[in-house]
């Protein structure tokens, strides 16, 4: 004996949210319950409409007359929603068990006689009269019909049948195929034919049938005198002393099996058994391939599992599997369509490493790839990709070690890639990227550092590398700048910067603030004589100075009177006189002493040359 222990779960796969009983003047056959094709194990699957019951603490005595269901204690067996309609009738084999209460067979409804829906069994509550017992209710007032008599032989095996029909509200029994006498209460008014029900319990899993049930059958008729007789002999073979069981069809498919997965090399196919009646027992596959989606397929040697790896053999072919399910009443094969033409794999995610990531000016060096990943024997090459800032990269060769070059400084992308072979595609790993960097000049140095108030000044450096120009900023003193030319507004200091921008192989360099002294300047004069110099003649010293300043006149080192501070500014046009006449006839030299008004100037002594004072060319 093997019992069964299913967990409470509806199968929607097999049956909509409710399955629909039609009237009909025939004897019409809606739900079987045949244990006689139970497969042993999992769901009960009715084998007329397909609906699905979950058996719970029910046992399966596969070779006790041809198959029956045992209900000890607490087994019942819970279907989804079925809606019964205005007439219908059921039987059933059972063989029960003695029990002092209702034995329940089927119900839509609870305990309690008005709970709304129908309980049909044997044995009134609390007795053990083995009277037939249909109980029914529509929420709020309920009936009993029973039998006239006890009716059920416990531990026997007998057919049992009640028909009702809620439109006349009239119920029948029979048992063997006889009608069996009942008090004639009516069906409640109303009651609701559509729900859930319970095969062995009532459906708040009270009142249990502790019974043995044979097949049992829900027509969606009632069921007249003959065709009830009619069910009884066409079973009760079965439950002879020596039964007879009929012979079992083999499974039938009503949905081809169908494969799942990815149609690439070393990929796995899985097959779904598809749907089949007949509650097949076991499955074997066949995995089948062919040259083109309609050719021959031929059974692959070992390829007899639920799944299918596939092989080199199988790249440009096509798949099928072909499943064959079996019961008891023998073997039926089904085939799955094709699958698309199997490909080349994918190779493993490809990656490589670089020996350097980085190089400066000089911008060549040699590296080394190292690949991981990938998947077959193809070649490993290595490549420049697109995208880089350096202009011309490129490698010396496609090898694992080649040499990466580029014209400029920026970055270069290098990618490697995975060669197909007979069973993988080609791959490509991400890029790895290679950075080309200019090279770090020599220290830039400002090298002219004296200049001179007023004098334009051009300034040179050395160091920087670069091949751009240098350009210059004054950071403070009293210098402007214009290109390399500086100019000065006064003496002093002034600091300045020079910076070289970077070309395609050096880095930008800029020196430090560098101190340029500017020195102050000397004035410069232009000396004339109104008349050459005569003895006791006047004549008037003319200088010219070359900024704002203050003129003391000497002769030969003394000063000369009314001459020791003269003005040349803007408004004389810089230009000092001094009215002079000679006293003496020698050789003589002008002095004159110079003091500037700008601080930017030197003061200074400006010599004329030396001279003679020639005598009196007139008379007084």
């Amino acid at each position: 004996m093997r019992r069964v222990w299913i967990f409470s779960l509806l199968s929607a796969l097999i049956l909509p949210t409710a399955f629909f009983i039609y009237p009909s003047h025939a004897a019409t056959l809606t739900i079987t319950i045949d244990p006689h094709t139970y497969s042993g194990s999992g769901n009960v699957i009715d084998s007329t409409s397909g609906i699905s019951g979950t058996p719970t603490s029910v046992s399966y005595l596969s070779s006790t007359n041809c198959g029956v269901f045992s209900f000890p204690g607490y087994g019942r067996i819970s279907f989804p929603t079925t809606n019964f309609g205005s007439q219908f009738s059921v039987s059933a084999w059972v063989k029960p068990s003695a029990q002092s209460s209702i034995n329940t067979l089927i119900a839509t409804a609870g305990s309690g006689l008005s709970t709304n829906g129908f309980k049909i069994g044997w044995n009134e509550w609390q007795t053990s009269n083995l009277k037939l017992l249909v109980e029914n209710g529509n929420g709020s007032s309920g009936t009993a019909t029973v039998s006239n008599n006890g009716t059920v032989v416990n531990s026997t095996w007998q057919h049992l049948v009640y028909t009702i029909d809620v439109s006349t509200r009239a119920i029948k029994m029979y048992k063997d195929g006889s009608p069996v006498a009942n008090n004639g209460t009516l069906l409640s008014s109303n009651p609701s034919m559509n729900q859930a029900f319970f095969i062995g319990a009532m459906t708040d899993s009270s009142y249990y049938m502790n019974a043995q049930l044979g097949i049992m059958k829900i027509y969606s008729t009632v069921l007249t005198d003959a065709e009830v007789t009619a069910d009884y002999n066409s079973t009760s073979a079965r439950y002879a002393a020596t039964p007879t069981c009929p012979a079992v069809a083999a499974p039938s498919n009503s949905s081809a099996p169908t494969i799942s997965g990815t149609t690439a090399y070393n990929s796995v196919l899985t097959a779904a058994n598809g749907t089949w009646s007949g509650n097949p027992t076991g499955y074997t596959y066949q995995w089948q391939r062919a040259s083109t989606v309609g050719g021959t397929y031929s059974n692959i040697s070992g390829a007899t599992s639920s799944t299918y790896t596939l092989t080199s053999s199988d790249i440009g072919n096509y798949i099928k599997v072909q499943v064959t399910a079996t019961n008891s009443g023998g073997s039926t094969s089904a085939t799955s369509s094709a699958s698309t033409a199997i490909s080349k794999a994918t190779q493993a995610s490809l990656s490589f490493t670089s020996s350097a990531s980085s190089k400066t000016y000089p911008y060549t060096q040699a590296l080394t790839l190292t690949p991981s990943g990938g998947s077959g024997t193809g070649t490993v090459k290595s490549d420049i990709a697109a995208g880089g800032t350096a202009t011309g990269c490129s490698l010396s060769d496609s090898s694992t070690a080649p040499t990466i070059s580029a014209t400029t400084n920026g970055t270069c992308l290098i990618t490697v890639a995975k060669d197909a072979d007979s069973n993988y595609l080609i791959a490509t790993s991400a890029t790895v990227t290679f950075t080309f960097n200019r090279a770090t000049p020599t220290t830039l140095t400002i090298t002219t550092t004296v200049g001179t108030y007023l004098e334009n000044l051009v300034l040179a450096t050395s160091g920087g590398q670069s091949s751009a120009s240098d350009t210059y900023s004054v950071t403070s003193g009293p210098c402007t700048v214009s290109g390399s030319t500086l100019s000065s507004s006064a003496w002093g200091t002034c600091y300045v910067t020079a910076y070289r921008a970077a070309d395609s192989y050096y880095a930008a360099s800029q020196s430090s603030s560098t101190a340029i002294t500017i020195n102050k300047a000397r004035p410069t004069a232009n000396f004339t004589f109104s008349t050459a110099p005569e003895y006791r003649k006047a004549t008037t010293i003319s200088v010219v100075m070359s900024t704002a300043s203050t003129v003391k006149f000497l002769l030969n080192g003394k000063a000369l009177p009314g001459c020791q501070s003269k003005v040349a500014n803007a408004g004389n046009s810089y230009t000092a006189t001094c009215l002079w006449k000679p006293s003496t006839r020698n050789y003589a030299t002008i002095t004159m002493q110079v003091t500037p008004v700008s601080s930017s100037y030197f003061t200074s002594r400006l010599e004329s040359p030396t001279f003679l004072i020639k005598a009196r060319s007139a008379s007084r």
